[in-house]
């Protein structure tokens, strides 16, 4: 997923922003996993993870 974006030709610029897409497309996949990372009970809390429509 990251590989493609900062080994494809281009512009600098340009590989960066589809590395960081990439990057925020994979943390999207997993809110829940890290918004439990940072409660402090250790559960993870579905109320901590924004949802798109919020």
């Amino acid at each position: 997923m990251l590989w493609p974006a900062l080994t494809s030709p281009g512009k600098a610029a340009e590989r960066l922003r589809a590395m960081l897409e990439a990057m925020f497309r994979a943390a999207d996949q997993h809110l829940e996993l890290l918004a439990g990372m940072y409660v402090p009970t250790g559960r993870c809390s579905t109320s901590l993870v924004p949802t798109p429509w919020s």
